[in-house]
């Protein structure tokens, strides 16, 4: 009897197993242990074993979506090609990269040794009645195919049969926003499940970004018809029979290794539980990690400005926050911060001294609730002090403020350093902000917590003149 072909071999393997598909179709992927797994777990989603409903939730730039989002579909479709596939992602320019990478696969000339009957319409070629463009295309001979939709987007008079979501939310700021995350839920509810049959799969893979994101509340309204497959960046977890790593290990320490891992959980103990842990809630409560210092500010030796953000207090029993810093290098060096609920007549005195001492060259003022007057008078007061160089900019702020909160927190961390000694020069600032809970609502006062937002978002969005030292 003649043996088959290795080859041959090596095709039949890759129709049956989705980890061997990637690796064929993908020579240069380098799978780990738990790419194999969520392999298997896809595997068993797809051929009815378990749950129709999957969740899969891995840290950034872990390589899901390679295998969830671009793999998957072209295998599926390979194997069942009456198959009705639908992405989505959080717009639909990234929906429709993901349709035309899994284009290319079956485009591959090892796709089509795996899969020989399998053909979509020619790129720019009228094929008949067959649809092919960068949001959809059909299986030649087959009904099956796949259509790619971004968060918001209609699925209207379609059947899915399997659908694929993949990162709903673009950053931390949408996901910490209470309008986007309810805008994406009804998004689900009135737009994906109304195209869903008795048989339809679901899959949904992305980090997590708050405890009440999408995968959050189905967990919540749905938690018996979803299987959940989770690995944290680092294992602080004993339960989970699925993960041999030791105590402390890394998931990926060729690529993420646990000293980079614990460098962002030392700045952001917020932003690491969510993203890297999958736990979007802070166990230790504080939102900011540990604040830089610095003794002595660093040789000017390009460019740089010395700047201010003032949120100017809202009610009686708010905050005015100023702070005064010199952005050199991507990095905001805090040089004096005035932390008062003093009147306007006196906080306006205040200001103009704080500017002038300071040599601030940019002034940046929240305008919101009489702020605009207020950045006007604390002009006039400084230049009737004899300051000259401040050039002052009031705006109005329109964005959420517990979003723009959260979704800075870690570049907060990250790029503010403080003077050495900051908790006995700013005592109420320095006792407020290393006690602001991660929590929301339990914030007494969240000015300062602004105001170091406003210093990094302000600054990225600044393209006006920097000063360098010869001026």
């Amino acid at each position: 009897m003649e043996l088959p072909r290795l080859e041959d071999v090596i095709n039949e393997l890759s129709r049956r197993d989705l980890m061997r598909f990637i690796e064929r179709t993908m020579p240069k992927y380098s799978a780990q242990w738990f790419h194999r797994h969520t392999c298997q777990k896809i595997e068993n989603w797809i051929n009815g074993e378990g749950k129709p409903r999957l969740m899969i939730f891995i840290p950034p730039q872990h390589g899901k979506s390679q295998i969830s989002t671009r793999h998957t579909p072209a295998w599926i479709l390979g194997n069942k090609p009456d198959t009705k596939v639908a992405i989505a992602a959080y717009n639909g320019t990234v929906a429709s990269k993901f349709n035309r990478d899994v284009q290319r696969i079956i485009e591959q000339d090892q796709y089509r040794q795996i899969f020989p009957e399998i053909k979509i319409p020619a790129a720019g070629v009228p094929s008949g009645n067959y649809v092919r463009n960068n949001t959809e295309f059909e299986l030649v001979g087959e009904i099956g195919g796949l259509v790619s939709v971004g968060v918001g987007g209609g699925l209207t008079s379609r059947q899915v049969d399997v659908m694929i979501i993949d990162d709903v939310y673009k950053d931390a700021k949408e996901a910490w926003s209470p309008i986007v995350r309810q805008s994406v839920s009804e998004w689900y509810s009135t737009v994906v499940e109304t195209r869903l049959h008795n048989d339809s799969k679901v899959l949904i893979v992305f980090t997590r970004w708050h405890e009440n994101d999408l995968g959050g509340e189905l967990l919540k309204s749905q938690p018996d018809d979803w299987e959940v497959v989770k690995f944290p960046a680092i294992k602080f977890d004993e339960v989970n029979p699925d993960d041999p790593r030791e105590y402390g290990e890394a998931l990926w320490e060729g690529k993420h290794g646990a000293k980079k891992l614990l460098d962002i959980k030392k700045r952001n103990r917020t932003t690491f539980d969510a993203l890297y842990q999958q736990e979007p809630k802070a166990k230790e409560g504080l939102l900011y990690g540990e604040f830089q210092t610095y003794t002595e500010m660093p040789e000017l030796k390009g460019a740089y400005r010395i700047e201010v953000y003032c949120d100017s207090a809202d009610t009686g029993s708010d905050y005015l926050c100023s702070i005064l810093y010199t952005t050199y290098m991507g990095k905001h060096y805090v040089q004096d911060i005035v932390y008062v609920q003093d009147g306007v007549e006196i906080t306006e005195k205040i200001l103009a001294k704080q500017f002038i001492d300071g040599g601030a060259q940019l002034a940046q003022i929240e305008a919101n609730a009489g702020g605009r007057i207020f950045a006007r008078n604390v002009e006039r007061v400084y230049k009737n002090e004899g300051g000259k160089k401040c050039v002052f900019k009031a705006f109005h702020q329109t964005e959420n403020k517990e979003a723009r909160i959260y979704s800075n927190a870690a570049s907060v961390t990250e790029n503010i350093l403080m003077p050495v000694g900051w908790h006995m020069k700013f005592p109420v600032f320095y006792e407020h902000v290393t006690s602001f809970s991660a929590i929301f609502k339990k914030n007494k006062h969240d000015d300062c917590a602004d105001a170091l937002t406003g210093v990094v978002e302000r600054s990225a969005k600044h393209t006006g003149q920097y000063y360098t030292a010869s001026t």
